[in-house]
């Protein structure tokens, strides 16, 4: 059977770019078909494409120039998606008809400036990825966003964890940080926040460390800031 078109709804980040009027790059689709319907498809059509993720439970597809990435809701709703995902700017839909899908307040948030996780739920958000903590620092910096207390509360609870994390994934993250819109604010959040020294204790060693010298007024954080 031919797939349905309206199970298919784009979301996240590209969403999240639309509003905002920025680029939009890589894609994330969610379907209410299942994931081997949706592979079949794309072998039928002589698509070639990969699975993702743990489990192989999306997959991944190129369309000229960007990326596709499927992940089936197995069996969900989209708002039960939605509601699994870190911060409210991200838990936006658009579906086939172009209508926002926005069960959390997401577009209001981007209005407002402000950093949430689906009902403030930032402890569940934190506690199944702790990674997503530096997440949260890049859309502070890059969206000049100022978090919601409840993801503070959650990074006192969480933020040891980091130093548990795979340096790959925490690398990639880090990078993306520094080549956001504000960076400097974005490692101004780990250090507020007691995260720098569970992802380099060699940069936060630089806090506080006076360089001794009539040249220099800041210590060597500021600098290097």
């Amino acid at each position: 059977d031919a797939l349905k078109v309206h199970d298919f709804h784009l979301v996240g980040g590209a969403v999240r770019d639309k509003l905002l009027g920025r680029p939009q790059s890589d894609f994330d689709v969610v379907t209410l078909t299942p994931l081997q319907q949706v592979k079949e498809h794309l072998e039928l059509n002589n698509i070639p494409h990969h699975q993702t993720n743990v489990g192989g439970k999306s997959l991944t597809y190129q369309h000229r120039d960007n990326f596709v990435d499927v992940a089936s809701t197995e069996g969900k709703s989209i708002i039960d998606d939605l509601a699994r995902r870190d911060f409210t700017i991200n838990s936006m839909a658009e579906g086939p008809d172009s209508k926002l899908i926005d069960p959390f307040g997401g577009q209001q948030d981007l209005k407002n400036k402000v950093l949430r996780s689906p009902n403030n739920d930032s402890h569940r958000v934190f506690g199944e990825d702790p990674v997503r903590m530096l997440r949260a620092a890049r859309f502070v910096g890059d969206l000049d966003l100022t978090p919601d207390s409840s993801i503070i509360d959650a990074i006192g609870t969480h933020g040891p964890k980091l130093a548990e994390m795979p340096t790959e994934r925490v690398g990639k993250e880090f990078s993306k940080l520094m080549t956001s819109a504000n960076p400097t604010k974005g490692l101004e959040f780990l250090r507020e926040h007691g995260l720098l020294q569970h992802i380099s204790p060699d940069l936060h060693a630089t806090v506080g460390f006076e360089q001794n010298t009539p040249h220099h007024r800041l210590d060597v954080w500021g600098h290097t800031l």
